[in-house]
């Protein structure tokens, strides 16, 4: 295989590869769900180049692999784009052969094409092409000066690629197609393919752009979360309340209220009666049956919530909601303690 065609499927190679990443990135740094702008009544202008190689057999007992083998291709086309899905075309493929029974093989393709695109407002882009043409095969010997024309039709071919949309009227694809091709000009005619792959760059001149559907908008409904009312509280002491679900959690540890040492404080924040019944609460929310609760303190809760800090009661577990004083104690704390609704699901 001459140097041409080597560098030439490199090229291909290298692009098809990449092209996909790119793409990614691309897609990584433009949100896909924003519909793009696409051409719409258009005429389009395209080029490709890439690999190309036979397959099968021109005539009976006559392969093409003992004729031509591996080849770089470039491709010309243009055409319409009737709508952002659908387009159609005129297209020319010219390629250089690495002969196998002569001195060099070329090849050309002339043909027409239909187009759709899957989803034309997306910077990523989905196409197929299906069609038909005429192949021809030129073999030439320099030794002898002659030249063996082999031509024929070309059935169908059907090409696949990703339109990577550089701007709105600008798309670059990776592709892969692959034809069927009835040589008319030898005896015996077999059915042969040829499979083309490279890359593609679009251009859509003139005409409209249209933008795509816009998204859905979705309304999103915050529902109020309403705690259900606070359990109903008793008294512990003058200036302490505790919820009914408190009292049963922590009843035997409360019941030995009186075993808690007697500390003199001062009567601005706690009375020693509080601290002895604090004692048994804190226990109770930091070894005891509500170790794994959280406590909700109700009232001038900062005391409160140090004193079971103090304990062992983790911070995050307790809960502050500040009130006012309540039956005129205005320079004492009154709080009411309770287990932490979130705690209890």
């Amino acid at each position: 295989m001459n140097a041409r065609i080597l560098a030439g499927c490199a090229v291909a190679a290298v692009f098809t590869l990449v092209a996909p990443a790119r793409a990614q990135t691309s897609r990584m740094e433009t949100p896909t769900d924003k519909p793009l702008e696409t051409p719409t009544r258009a005429p389009e202008f395209y080029g490709a180049t890439g690999f190309t190689q036979g397959f099968g057999s021109l005539q009976s007992g006559l392969d093409v692999g003992h004729v031509v083998t591996g080849g770089f291709a470039t491709e010309l086309g243009a055409g319409y784009r009737f709508d952002p899905h659908w387009a159609l075309s005129l297209f020319g493929q010219y390629a250089e052969f690495d002969a196998q029974r002569a001195t060099s093989a070329r090849g050309l393709v002339v043909g027409a094409f239909g187009a759709y695109h899957f989803t034309p407002y997306r910077k990523l882009d989905p196409w197929v092409q299906v069609g038909a043409g005429y192949r021809f095969l030129w073999e030439s010997e320099a030794a002898t000066n002659t030249t063996v024309t082999t031509h024929g039709l070309e059935l169908g071919r059907i090409t696949v690629g990703v339109d990577m949309r550089a701007t709105r009227d600008i798309a670059f694809a990776p592709l892969v197609g692959v034809d069927l091709t009835l040589p008319l000009s030898v005896s015996d005619p077999r059915l042969s393919t040829f499979l083309f792959a490279g890359m593609q760059g679009r251009f859509d001149l003139g005409g409209a752009f249209v933008g795509g559907p816009r998204p859905v908008a979705t309304t999103q409904v915050t529902q109020a979360i309403t705690r259900p009312p606070p359990p109903p509280a008793r008294p512990l002491t003058p200036t302490i309340t505790a919820s009914d679900e408190v009292l049963t959690a922590c009843k035997s540890l409360i019941d030995e209220v009186d075993t808690a040492p007697k500390l003199e404080l001062d009567e601005s924040v706690l009375l020693p009666a509080d601290f002895a019944v604090l004692e048994k609460v804190a226990e109770c929310f930091a070894t005891g049956p509500l170790k794994n609760a959280g406590v909700v303190l109700v009232g001038r809760a900062d005391a409160v919530a140090t004193f079971f800090e103090q304990r062992g009661v983790d911070r995050a577990r307790v809960e502050r909601v500040t009130r006012a004083a309540n039956g005129g104690r205005g320079d004492r704390l009154s709080v009411e303690i309770r287990i932490r609704a979130e705690a209890q699901r």
